[in-house]
């Protein structure tokens, strides 16, 4: 899987998770912009990467991923590309 597929991968979850997020998804997108990102918000967006990318995310990584562009280095360095 390379980068252009793991963004368009992570783009599909987060329009599935958010669905009332009207506008496109990018980077800059956080828990601060998105209005439906709350704790269970989290906690489905978490298990929706860990599903979509058959990676289990440690406690301490679910924390830190707060951002679309935290969560994109995250599986680029874990090498999910």
């Amino acid at each position: 899987m390379n980068e252009t597929e793991v963004n368009a991968k992570l783009a599909q979850i987060f329009r599935q998770v958010f669905p009332a997020h009207q506008q496109e998804f990018t980077g800059n997108d956080s828990v601060e912009t998105i209005g439906d990102w709350d704790s269970l918000g989290h906690i489905k967006l978490m298990l929706a990467i860990e599903t979509a990318f058959k990676h289990k995310l440690s406690t301490a990584a679910m924390l830190e991923l707060n951002s679309i562009a935290k969560i994109q280095i995250y599986l680029i360095e874990k090498g999910v590309l």
